[in-house]
């Protein structure tokens, strides 16, 4: 069941995205070359504290899988979602680097991915990150109530084929706000006409994410053997923007 949030409750999520954002912050102001992913996890650790949240993410479980064993999320190159921070992970100029962040404040979750380049990347790299950030936003904008979730994962799918990008679709935006993953799944590709998500509308009190993700390669994922980072089969670059949005009685929020 898709749950419509309260006016209370949608006040605990958006005091859950704003942590999110404000840790977002402190991130990219300490990104650069040299820098481990353990390091970029530690920040987020910390950040959390500071502002009496704690990670959405770490201790985490999902169907069978070892609870997750960081704060954060931080996918490099070729990884798409799920990277574990590492000491031994140390980024260097032209890396892409996905930070994904999930507070609980008061029970309350906020969740949101940004894709970085540390310092300078190819053109081909600098374009895959602003399109992915492009689509996200230009999902949201073409949201509010009433439009249908199938004609936003279609926008997306869209989006990418014309670019000529790679699609992942093995990983969806999500409803959000009193759990971490609620219902509805929102695909990044045309959903299967017989899907119930075809009929499932926007309508206000829903807080979802959307979480576009593009490669320069194939859409195709594996997962290594720690159980959760997840790759490109080709190992070709990955990018990946999330938000969680609010919707409402005129149109959209974006709450992160």
């Amino acid at each position: 069941m898709i749950q419509l949030k309260t006016p209370n409750q949608i006040e605990g999520i958006r005091l859950a995205c704003r942590v999110v954002h404000r840790v977002h912050e402190k991130v990219q102001v300490a990104l650069r070359p040299g820098l481990s992913t353990y390091q970029i996890d530690n920040i987020v650790k910390h950040s959390l504290r500071e502002m009496n949240a704690k990670s959405a993410f770490l201790k985490y479980c999902q169907g069978g899988k070892v609870p997750f064993p960081a704060h954060s999320c931080v996918s490099v190159n070729e990884e798409v979602v799920h990277g574990i921070g590492r000491h031994d992970k140390i980024l260097k100029e032209g890396d892409v680097v996905t930070v994904d962040i999930g507070a609980i404040v008061n029970g309350y979750v906020g969740d949101s991915a940004v894709t970085h380049i540390i310092g300078k990347g190819t053109p081909p790299i600098e374009a895959l990150v602003e399109e992915t950030r492009k689509v996200l936003y230009g999902a949201i904008a073409k949201s509010g109530p009433d439009i249908f979730l199938y004609d936003i994962s279609s926008f997306i799918f869209d989006f990418a084929k014309e670019r000529n990008y790679g699609v992942v679709t093995d990983y969806y935006g999500h409803g959000v706000g009193l759990k971490l993953h609620e219902p509805p799944q929102i695909p990044n590709c045309r959903p299967n006409p017989n899907l119930h998500l075809v009929n499932v509308k926007l309508q206000p009190g829903m807080t979802i994410t959307y979480e576009p993700m593009f490669t320069l390669g194939s859409g195709d994922t594996e997962e290594l053997s720690d159980g959760w980072t997840v790759v490109t089969k080709d190992r070709s670059i990955a990018v990946h923007w999330e938000h969680t949005i609010l919707i409402t009685d005129s149109g959209v929020e974006i709450l992160t």
